[in-house]
């Protein structure tokens, strides 16, 4: 069972450190998502309530 749990700490810290690495470039790319006319546009739709028209904001 120590072992076990010593391979599971070793695991779970790879993981955490790689999420971490992953989740600034992650959140960088999202935020210029929000800059694109489609975003607007599915805000604009989902705030009058209708579908939106993607291709035509």
């Amino acid at each position: 069972t120590w072992a076990i749990r010593g391979t599971k700490l070793s695991i779970n810290q790879i993981v955490k450190e790689r999420v971490n690495m992953l989740l600034e470039a992650s959140m960088a790319l999202e935020q210029v998502t929000f800059e694109t006319a489609d975003h607007k546009e599915a805000t604009m739709s989902f705030k009058e309530k209708r579908k939106p028209r993607f291709g035509q904001a």
